[in-house]
């Protein structure tokens, strides 16, 4: 008769994970679908778009638990830890391919960073420098105060779209056996 009690509540505990699970799931999933939405709606009228993504997390971990919470497979304690280290993720989410020929990063209302750049990027293409490469901090937290802009020019354009978001997951890449791979 005592056993009842624990079963139920651990079968209770169980159910209540899947839904934060799935809900998790839902609001992540529907975040991306209105961003491709967007990116689809303002496609025709910019023909380039670098964006620029700081993040401190594994994109891999966060598709596995997106995948397992669609699934409802059971998600340990160790795969909700899905940090990882920071990045600065350059992104062309245009149409065209974009000649970058210069950086210039901006923290605490000076400059720390210029340097000229000899990268293409084809749509969907990408580059990813660790903070120290563009003199910031490593600490994720203390980036999201000093920095003020990754400034990027190229082909007589601008491109100085910073957020502190991870990118979509559509930059993940998954082998034939499994594997995932991220910028």
């Amino acid at each position: 008769m005592t056993i009842l009690p624990v079963v139920i509540a651990i079968l209770f505990m169980l159910l209540f994970s899947m839904l934060s699970m799935a809900m998790i799931a839902r609001g992540f999933l529907s975040g991306i679908e209105a961003s491709k939405r967007e990116a689809e709606e303002h496609q025709l009228k910019m023909k380039q778009w670098v964006k620029t993504y700081i993040y401190n997390v594994s994109l891999c971990g966060t598709l596995n638990l997106v995948v397992k919470g669609l699934r409802g497979q059971p998600v340990s304690r160790q795969e909700l830890d899905v940090k990882g280290p920071v990045k600065v993720l350059v992104v062309n989410e245009g149409g065209e391919a974009v000649n970058l020929e210069h950086i210039t990063v901006e923290a605490l209302g000076s400059i720390v960073y210029e340097a000229e750049l000899n990268v293409r990027l084809p749509p969907g293409g990408w580059v990813v420098y660790a903070p120290r490469d563009l003199n910031l901090p490593d600490d994720y937290d203390t980036l999201r105060e000093v920095l003020d802009m990754i400034i990027l020019f190229g082909g007589r354009e601008t491109f100085n779209v910073t957020v502190f978001q991870p990118p979509p997951l559509t930059y993940v890449e998954v082998g034939e056996a499994g594997e995932c791979y991220e910028p």
